[in-house]
């Protein structure tokens, strides 16, 4: 392909495209590119899973992102954590090296609901056991997941109680929908989408080049 002659010399030839789009997917699997990774980008209707019930962390104290970030060990091992996930989720394209407070920075982007992102916490080892995150979306009467994570993988089944918490948080402020974006490589995104009814919808397929 053209574009193999133009790319940075080191770095991966990387594209998406949807999935129904047949014929380009065709050319690029037929040049060699690889597919590396598979975008769900579904809505969760409120009003379907308010009743539902799920696993409670037992032991564990569950507080809002904006309590955690009162206390400077808690965001610390915050920061901590949400780095590690991200890392270990996104080994297929590495994220660029940021200092603590580039991630810190990240964590409470302007969009995030610190109250309505909620985090699992040992508060007597002063650590992280799971969290969800949750943002204001562009869209009328809905709000979106955002970065999600466990520090061990055990652990990704606390998760959904998190999302839980979010759409009785979405319910009492009057949203009827949230938005999430899962991806292939990462099993705690994939932990909520297998476990909420989600819509269907299209999937935004990534491919890469060596």
């Amino acid at each position: 392909m053209k574009l193999e002659d133009i790319k940075e010399e080191g770095l991966p030839l990387q594209t998406s495209a949807w999935e129904t789009s047949n014929k380009q997917i065709n050319l690029y699997l037929h040049n060699g590119v690889k597919e590396i990774r598979r975008t769900y980008i579904s809505t969760l209707a409120v009003s379907d899973v308010i009743n539902d019930r799920f696993l409670k962390g037992k032991g564990y104290q569950i507080q809002t992102l904006e309590e955690v970030l009162m206390d400077k060990d808690l965001t610390e091992a915050l920061i901590h954590q949400v780095k590690a996930v991200y890392e270990e989720t996104h080994e297929v394209n590495p994220v660029a090296y940021l200092e603590a407070e580039q991630w810190y920075e990240l964590i409470v982007s302007d969009d995030v609901l610190q109250d309505g992102s909620y985090i699992h916490i040992d508060s007597n080892e002063k650590s992280i056991i799971a969290y969800s995150f949750l943002h204001e979306s562009d869209e009328i009467k809905t709000v979106e997941l955002g970065w999600c994570g466990a520090n061990v993988m055990e652990q990704k089944q606390l998760i959904p109680e998190l999302v839980h918490m979010q759409v009785c948080y979405a319910y009492r402020h009057g949203f009827e929908f949230i938005i999430g974006e899962f991806d292939t490589t990462d099993s705690y995104a994939l932990e909520v989408l297998n476990r909420f009814p989600f819509a269907p919808s299209p999937t935004w397929i990534t491919f890469q080049k060596e």
